[in-house]
């Protein structure tokens, strides 16, 4: 991926997703998202071709593979990865235990509240640019 910046959004909602990619373009061009409905499908991605991106942006509550499994599951194979991945959860969520758990998580370097604006995206790539 050249001198673009990868970066994986995995959300069960499609309007989420449209929306976080149209403001990741808007926000800087050097920013390749792609989405995944899923954390399964996300994890397999990433093993199938041994890439991680630089960002991942986090729902905790999918179906099929939630954020909490895939933070579960990705953890041993950061191992393999030469960048540490910075993993933002961005969630709906309004219980305060999963806030402070997800803030705690040894892979999560930040969590930002849905929606997604602009502020937020300059909060999470204040050291990219």
């Amino acid at each position: 991926m050249s001198d673009k910046i990868s970066l994986y959004i995995i959300d069960d909602d499609p309007i989420v997703n449209v929306i976080t990619q149209y403001l990741l373009n808007k926000f800087h061009p050097e920013i390749e998202s792609q989405y995944f409905e899923n954390g399964k499908l996300a994890l397999d991605e990433i093993i199938k071709n041994n890439f991680f991106p630089k960002y991942i942006f986090l729902d905790l509550n999918m179906p099929v593979l939630n954020g909490w499994e895939f933070l579960e599951k990705i953890n041993p194979l950061q191992l393999t990865n030469k960048e540490k991945l910075k993993i933002i959860v961005l969630s709906s969520t309004l219980d305060r235990l999963d806030i402070d758990k997800a803030k705690e998580h040894i892979m999560v370097t930040k969590f930002i509240s849905k929606p997604i604006t602009i502020e937020s995206l300059e909060i999470v790539f204040k050291d990219q640019f």
